[in-house]
Parts: C-alpha cells; sequence; structure tokens
C-alpha cells in the first residue's frame, strides 16, 4: 500500500496525467490507427479483422481484430493486445510517451502534452486478465452474430415463435435487441472454429454451459459497464423452464440460466447509458431492459430479480450518474426490494433515488407487461411524471398502517424513520417528509430539523461506518492533525490535504461534500490483518497483505536449486559463497515468514549487471508488496524529509554514504537508526513530525569501493561480493525474457520455500565477518582510526608493506632504523617519537606529537610519561 503526503499539486499531476492517457485514447477511432499502421481491415459483425500490422504472416489473413467500440486490438496470431498507443508501441518500436506524440501528431489531436511525464502503469496480472476479458468477449461476439442469423432461420423457428407469440415481442424491435439462438455447444463451436479458425484455441475454451447444463436454445450476451461481454444469460424456450432435482429431492424448474464466468458486478445494460442524460431508470428483469432499449427508452438498466448491490453502485458512479429511477415489479417482493435499493444508495452514494411505485402499473405485474398492453408512449409517461423521491416513498409505505400498530410495532417504524431521515440532506424533501409525518411527529418544521441533528450527532459512529464503504473516505489524521483522504479504488492515502481539493474529489466520483471528517490514526501493522477502518480503535491500517502472504507453512520439502532454478541462479550469482548465501536464505525467511523487521541489513557490492535490481524488482516486489518496497537514492537519503519511510517493509539504498565528508558521516548515523531502531520521527512536507512503528528491512546495492561507512566494531551490516555479470549466466544470456518470466512465474515456490524454511532466529542479528566486510570497514575509517586499528590488531604485514623498504636509500641511509619494529608492536609499547615517525611513513605526512596523541586517545591509544631517577630525560610511549 502506499501512503503519501501529497500537496494540491501533486494531486492535480498524478489525475491529468491519466486523464491526458485516456483523452487520447477517447480521441482516436483505433481502426484508423491500425490502418495507418499498415493493416488491412474489412469490418465482421461489430468488429473489424484483417491483417496484423505488425508484419507477421498470417494463413487467414483475418487474425488481427478491432473494437472501436471498445477501443481496442487483438491479434489471434502473434498474441498481441491492446488500446491505440499499445498497437503503436507494437509496430513502432517506441515507448509510450513517445508513442503518444507520435499519435497526436499523425492525426492531429488537439490534447496538451507538456504536463505529461508518467503513464499510468498496470500491473502483467492486470494486463493479462484484460487481455482475456477482451480476447473472451471478442469470441462471443462472433457468438451472437452467428445466432442471431440462426434465430431468424429455420433453427431458431421455435425459438422465436416462443418470443414473439408467448413473450408478445414486436420482431422489429427484437432484431433490435441482441437476442439470439444457441445450438448445441459442439455445434456452434464446430461452425465457430470453420468461420474463424485463428480463434480455435479461445473457442474450444469458451464458457457455454452453466449450473443448468446445455440445455438452453435463447440467449443474450451480458455486457460489463465498458461494454465488454463477460458471458451470456439463457432462456428455456416454452414451458415451466429446464426440469432438475435439488439437493433436497424437490422437483425444481429453471427458466434462466448463466454462463460460468459471467461477471455481473455492473448493472445489465450500462455500457448503453448517455452520461449526458445523468439519470438511468433501474427495471428487474433483464430481458425488459433489453427490449425497452431497442424500443428507444434511455438510459434503462436492470438489476436481476430486483437486487441492487454497492458493486452496481460503483459502475453507477463512473458514469457521473446524477438520479436513478427504481422501477420494479409489482409482485410480493417487487416492493421490499425497492425499500432495499433506496436505502442502500442513500447510504452509499450521493446519488438521489426515485421511485416508480410498482401500484402505477396496475394489474399488470411489471413494465414489461404494462408496455406490452399499453404501449410506448404511456410507459414513457409514467417514467416522466410518476417518479417520487426514494425516502419520501418509503416513509410513506412505513406509516401506511401506523394507527393499526401496537405501540412495540410503533416504535419499531420511527426508528426506522428516524434511519432514513439521517441519510436526507436535501431540505426540501426534509420539509416534505415533515408534512407527511405531521400526525406522528408534532412541532414546527424548525423544531423538527433540530430533532434530526441531535439524532446525527448520536448515530455519528453509524454515519462513518457508511463513509468507509465508499471510494473516496475523507478523515482527520490524528498522527498530524491534518485533514487526509484514502482513495478506496486506486488504494492510495494523502494527508495534508487542502478541505477544497477533498470536496472536489469527492463531487468528481459523485460523492457529497463531507459534513463532517471523522478521525483516525494512521498507523502501518503487517501483523494486523482485520478491516483496513477499525471504527472501535479509531485506527486505519495502510499494511496490504500481498497474495504470497496468504499462503501457509505446510511440511513439504523444497529443493531450491531444483522447484526454482532461475531464482536459485539469481541469488547464486548475487551471493556466489554458500555458506554467506544460506545466511542470507534464513534472514529472508525469518522475515517474509514474521513480517518482522530484522536488525541488520545486507550490503551488496560488485560490478553493474549482477542482477541486484533484478533481484529486488522481480522477487523482493512482488512478495513484499509493490507499494511496500522502493528504491532510494542518495539525495533522499540525505534531505531532512523522510517520509520514504513510511509503510515500507523493504528499503534498497543505492550508492549512499560513499564518501568521507560531514554529511555522509550525519547520513552514516541516520541508516544506523533506521537499520535498528524500532521507531522512528517521520518529518515531512506541510505536517506537524508524528512517530511511526519501523518495520523496515534494509539493503543496500553498490558498484563503488566504498559503498557505505562501517565501522570496526559493526553489528549491523552484512556485506557481499557479487559474482559476475549476469549475461554470463548462461540461462540468462540464452534467453532474457524467458529468465525474468520464470522469475515471477517461481515466485508462489520460492515463497513456500522462505515459509518451510527452518530458520535460525538467533542468525538474524548476527552479521558475517569476512574478507568484503573488513576492506569496506578499514576504507570507511579516517587515517588516525585506521593506523590505531593496525596498532590494536599488531598487523605488521600492514606496516611493513607501508614503510621503506629494508636497505641504505640514495643517501646511505637505513630508514627503518628509526620506525617501529615488529618487536615493538607485538609489545603494545611504542617510543612517542618512532611512533610518530612510524605514523609519518605510513601517512605521507607529519603530525604534531599534541595532535597525534589526541587523535590516538579517541581510539584507545594512550601516552605514559616515564621518569628516569639516573638523570635521564623523561621519555614518552604510547601503550594500548
Amino acid at each position: 500500500m502506499l501512503y503519501q503526503n501529497l500537496n494540491q499539486r501533486t494531486i492535480m499531476s498524478n489525475k491529468i496525467k491519466k486523464e491526458i492517457y485516456q483523452e487520447v485514447n477517447d480521441s482516436l477511432n483505433i481502426v484508423e490507427v491500425a490502418t495507418r499502421l499498415g493493416s488491412t481491415l474489412h469490418q465482421q459483425g461489430n468488429s473489424f479483422a484483417g491483417t496484423c500490422p505488425t508484419g507477421h504472416s498470417s494463413n487467414s489473413k483475418n487474425s488481427f481484430h478491432v473494437n472501436n467500440n471498445l477501443k481496442r486490438f487483438h491479434c489471434w496470431n502473434c498474441e498481441t493486445y491492446g488500446d491505440a498507443i499499445q498497437l503503436v508501441q507494437e509496430v513502432k518500436g517506441l515507448n509510450k510517451v513517445e508513442s503518444l506524440k507520435w499519435l497526436v501528431d499523425e492525426f492531429h489531436l488537439k490534447v496538451d502534452l507538456g504536463k505529461l511525464q508518467n503513464i499510468p502503469k498496470q500491473t502483467p496480472e492486470q494486463i493479462q486478465e484484460e487481455k482475456d476479458m477482451f480476447s473472451r468477449s471478442m469470441v462471443f461476439e462472433k457468438l451472437v452474430e452467428i445466432g442471431k442469423t440462426k434465430l431468424y432461420g429455420e433453427e431458431g423457428k421455435d425459438a422465436l415463435d416462443y418470443l414473439i407469440n408467448e413473450r408478445k415481442y414486436d420482431e422489429d424491435i427484437l432484431k433490435k435487441t441482441e437476442w439470439f439462438y444457441l445450438p448445441e455447444e459442439i455445434d456452434i463451436k464446430k461452425e465457430m472454429i470453420s468461420q474463424y479458425p485463428d480463434m480455435v484455441k479461445d473457442i474450444s475454451k469458451l464458457p457455454l454451459q452453466g449450473a443448468h447444463g446445455d440445455n438452453f436454445r435463447l440467449a443474450f450476451p451480458y455486457h460489463n459497464g465498458d461494454g465488454i461481454i463477460t458471458g451470456i444469460v439463457k432462456r428455456f424456450v416454452g414451458g415451466k423452464g429446464h426440469e432438475y432435482t435439488d439437493k433436497n429431492g424437490e422437483l425444481k424448474y429453471a427458466r434462466y440460466d448463466s454462463s460460468y464466468g459471467t461477471k455481473k458486478g455492473d448493472l445489465f445494460g450500462l455500457d448503453k447509458v448517455d452520461t449526458k442524460e445523468e439519470t438511468i431508470l433501474i427495471v428487474e428483469g433483464y430481458p425488459d431492459a433489453l427490449y425497452f432499449q431497442a424500443s428507444g427508452i434511455k438510459n434503462v438498466t436492470a438489476g436481476g430479480q430486483g437486487l441492487l448491490s454497492k458493486k452496481h453502485l460503483d459502475g453507477i458512479r463512473s458514469k457521473k450518474v446524477k438520479n436513478i429511477i427504481i422501477s420494479f415489479d409489482n409482485d410480493g417482493v417487487g416492493p421490499a426490494n425497492t425499500e432495499k435499493a433506496v436505502l442502500m444508495i442513500l447510504e452509499n452514494s450521493n446519488t438521489v433515488p426515485y421511485v416508480i411505485d410498482p401500484l402505477e402499473y396496475g394489474n399488470y405485474k411489471d413494465p414489461d407487461e404494462y408496455f406490452r398492453a399499453n404501449g410506448l408512449h404511456s410507459l414513457e409517461t409514467i417514467i416522466k411524471e410518476k417518479p417520487i423521491h426514494g425516502a419520501l416513498w418509503v416513509v410513506k409505505g412505513l406509516i401506511s398502517d401506523y394507527e393499526k400498530l401496537n405501540p412495540i410495532e410503533k416504535k419499531k417504524v420511527e426508528e426506522k424513520i428516524f434511519e432514513i431521515l439521517l441519510l436526507i440532506r436535501d431540505e426540501s424533501i426534509i420539509a416534505e417528509l415533515h408534512t407527511e409525518l405531521s400526525s406522528i411527529f408534532k412541532g414546527t418544521l424548525p423544531a423538527f430539523k433540530k430533532l434530526i441533528r441531535s439524532k446525527r450527532d448520536i448515530n455519528k459512529d453509524n454515519i462513518t461506518k457508511s463513509m468507509i464503504d465508499k471510494p473516496i473516505i475523507p478523515f482527520i489524521d490524528t498522527n498530524t492533525n491534518s485533514r487526509s483522504y484514502y482513495n478506496s479504488i486506486e488504494d492510495n492515502l494523502s494527508l495534508g490535504v487542502d478541505e477544497k481539493i477533498i470536496e472536489a474529489i469527492m463531487l468528481d466520483h459523485n460523492l457529497g461534500r463531507p459534513t463532517r471528517y471523522p478521525t483516525f490514526r494512521v498507523e502501518f501493522n503487517p501483523h494486523d490483518r482485520e478491516d483496513r477502518f477499525n471504527i472501535w480503535k479509531k485506527s486505519f491500517n495502510v499494511f496490504s497483505p500481498t497474495s504470497y502472504m496468504f499462503q501457509k507453512k505446510d511440511n513439504e520439502k523444497i529443493d531450491l536449486e531444483v522447484t526454482c532454478p532461475r531464482t536459485f541462479q539469481l541469488i547464486k550469482n548475487l551471493i556466489p559463497v554458500d555458506s554467506e548465501r544460506q545466511h542470507f536464505i534464513n534472514w529472508l525467511s525469518y522475515i517474509f515468514s514474521n513480517l518482522n523487521k530484522a536488525r541488520t541489513s545486507w550490503v551488496f557490492t560488485g560490478t553493474q549487471g549482477s542482477g541486484k535490481n533484478l533481484f529486488f524488482d522481480h522477487i523482493i516486489k512482488p512478495l513484499f508488496g509493490q507499494k511496500q518496497t522502493m528504491v532510494v537514492d542518495d539525495a533522499r537519503l540525505q534531505s531532512d524529509f523522510n517520509g520514504f519511510m513510511m509503510n515500507k517493509l523493504f528499503i534498497a539504498f543505492n550508492e549512499v554514504a560513499n564518501d568521507d565528508t560531514s554529511t555522509k558521516r550525519s547520513v552514516k548515523s541516520k541508516i544506523k537508526s533506521l537499520i535498528t531502531d524500532e521507531k522512528i520521527i517521520i518529518n515531512e512536507k506541510h505536517v506537524k513530525n508524528f512517530e511511526i512503528d519501523n518495520f523496515t528491512n534494509i539493503m543496500f546495492f553498490s558498484n563503488e569501493a566504498i559503498p557505505i561507512l562501517i565501522e570496526t566494531d559493526d553489528r549491523r551490516f552484512n556485506v557481499v561480493e557479487t559474482g559476475g555479470k549476469l549475461k554470463n549466466v548462461k540461462s540468462f544470456a540464452a534467453d532474457a525474457e524467458g529468465f525474468i518470466a520464470s522469475l515471477n512465474e517461481e515466485l508462489v515456490d520460492f515463497a513456500q520455500y522462505l515459509l518451510n524454511y527452518n530458520y535460525d532466529v538467533r542468525l538474524v542479528d548476527e552479521v558475517i565477518e569476512n574478507e568484503a566486510k573488513a576492506s569496506i570497514q578499514e576504507l570507511s575509517m579516517n587515517r588516525f582510526e585506521l593506523f590505531a586499528s593496525k596498532l590494536k590488531t599488531d598487523d605488521w604485514n600492514w606496516f611493513d608493506e607501508n614503510f621503506p623498504r629494508k636497505g641504505n636509500n640514495f643517501l646511505g641511509k637505513d630508514e627503518r632504523n628509526v620506525l617501529m619494529t615488529e618487536t615493538q608492536l607485538s609489545s603494545r609499547k611504542v617510543l612517542r617519537e618512532v611512533l610518530l615517525k612510524s605514523y609519518y611513513h605510513t601517512n605521507d605526512g607529519w603530525v604534531t606529537p599534541t595532535k597525534l596523541t589526541r587523535q590516538l586517545k579517541l581510539y584507545g591509544i594512550k601516552i605514559k610519561r616515564y621518569k628516569y631517577s639516573d638523570g635521564r630525560d623523561d621519555e614518552y610511549y604510547y601503550e594500548w
């Protein structure tokens, strides 16, 4: 999950980037784009087919399909898929920004690209899911085209007779609908494959049957809000329906069925809604909406069995709908479902619900029967003149038999009425309700409004509960005492946002202005997987578990090299030494299994191209969450603002603290606390400083000799020197893209390997001591610290290498005679003058006795004075 402190400019900038991308796509005719890129297309039903502009050969010359309504293309031969911008990328070999610029120039679009920097990205899983949906939708389109032809031919004679003579459909209107004849699965798929051989794979796996098998010969497609066909709804021809026995042994009849996988999250017919109208009509039955659309009634949708869901409301919001007219059936459950729908709309959106009382249809059970008996004009008159505000309709129903109720029943009715009143903000509707309720609630309108306000205060927790189910959730963060909002659609939290900006964003999502800002404490807690918003604790947990975190430890013994060969090869190249690699696996297993912070870190040094970033991007990020991991550069680490530490499980520092300036020394101190401290203070722009729990695990990547300053007695850093370039690994050199794809495919098994690994928690806090680390430690020291270190470790080899060679120099003197000997070093007691000269020769520079004494004292080397009673001068020795 991403936790951001966005100021006003950043919020609007992100919105602009997405809008520009969408604006370019919406402005284009993808058929024209494909043609301009070299494709030869001809119309084939509702879409176009022809040659693929990428240039590959095709026997049918029809493998490339384009749907201009959905603004997508798909080639069944080379498996490319996407929108117009992605098509340009495929054909021209450009990146997204370059493709956008090419399209704007080529088609003379009036789109300002000046503010465009980043393009909204999709995950590989999202891309594949969208591709599968689109290809399946295009195959369904072909099914509908063939089936419509059959419906009006000899094969569909009985089905057509049912629609015209039993359902009383007008044939001319019927032809405008998407009703089609559905042959048995084996027959229709054979016919489709013969007509569209390039689609054979997708046709073969197209789901046509549902819970009641292959017994339905009439069908129509179910589109989502974007027009994608997600499946088909099937109707039994004639009689009571398909006969079957339920699990209790009772005889049942199924009139309708849906193909497996049909997604009905959006209202049926929502894709046909014209957003300029701002009002939609919701009827109960799918066939009713289908027929009304063809008859000329605008913006009619269906909920299916009169059931409206919160998911439906999300789709309605996307269409910027302001008013909903509910017109359910006039039967036993119709009024009850109408009441439920009104309350759901009031509680979960800013859309205004209206109701056509089912009694308006008289003796007819639903709008469809009324329409067939009285005609289009009469139904349109009811739709135009009869809707009343949903709250008013519900209240009228509640009090219709009020006087006949006993006191307990009256109390329940009054409580329910107040639940509705608390959801109404329109003063005119409250005034109407006051008039309607005058016999129950005595008093003036101002007194009535005051009573409602007092009830709202009492009920504020319930209002908060309803708020947290909405796509935009405004609140005050008690950590920073700032107004904030959470976008549940984009999984994005913004702190320190101006109130007017929050109001604008909510209105843009068809939500009302916040009447109050509930308070929550924002926290990041990987150990709590309960509801994100906790009403009782007043907390908001921004942690978001990845799918791999839901895997459970089991007894399977996994050989990493065998089960995850590419992952093993990558880690082996990063950590060539077996013992060091096992130490790292132990560390990573502990973190992934417990989602805890380790108080040690890993420093990866070595040549560029060894796979450090590949490991982080394709293993660490997906395992721990794209938004809960980050690569941080030196400039960001040196900044006074440390918001990058918020809500992270892993951070990789790239080339930081690699010299000995005072700035880098302060960075070293900062890094220490980030690695070991359980809590840290966050300093961010536009909000006050606040403390958070530190769950972040740390890595360092560098190609430099000193990637970070490490002290001699360090207990925080594991250092490894990576292997050579990854391109020297055979499997990577042979197929780099395939290697990377395999890393993604092996993630489930690698996650299980980490969970099953028998880690030793004691080793997690221990660091390995090796030559790579010793080298950095030495390079991290200043000249005095290094000199003192060599003295204290009796490192004669170092002195021997840095002293002049034995023997006379060109002046005939042996300079070694005045320098420290190996025996003196071992004695840990050396004359001041000798050590001064030794320091000079190892550091190419003179230093005063006073300064050397002061510096060496910092590292535990003291000076002592020896007095002689025989008249000799006093001598000074360094001892350690």
